[in-house]
């Protein structure tokens, strides 16, 4: 935090906080200027807090990459269930749908790939 600091703009402060909301309930309420959050997160919650409209995205994602979900090597059945049912998801659009619903349309994948993120 006292490297970011010493590069900061002067005038500016850099706040630490306990929990997410909070970051984004002071940004909310005027005492913050602004936030910075994982893309998919913070377009959200600028959708959604208050019912959307109290805050404002800047700016594109920078490096969209995919989300990954880990399953047990001793799990093989599990491995391949999950990586079915996203594939279906996936041919039936339903993927499309459920990454816009959480604004993380950049990151998505053609099809599930077993350790397809190295």
């Amino acid at each position: 935090m006292d490297e970011l600091g010493r590069k900061v703009a002067k005038g500016l402060r850099i706040r630490e906080f306990e929990a997410q909301a909070e970051v984004y309930d002071d940004v909310a309420k005027g005492r913050s200027s602004a936030c910075l959050d994982d893309f998919p997160v913070a377009a959200h919650t600028a959708a959604t807090l208050s019912g959307g409209g109290v805050l404002a995205l800047v700016g594109e994602q920078i490096d969209p990459l995919p989300y990954g979900i880990a399953v047990a090597k001793n799990r093989p059945g599990l491995r391949d269930a999950v990586r079915g049912a996203l594939d279906r998801l996936i041919r039936s659009g339903e993927y499309a749908k459920i990454l816009k619903n959480w604004y993380v349309e950049d990151g998505a994948v053609g099809r599930a790939a077993v350790n397809g993120g190295g």
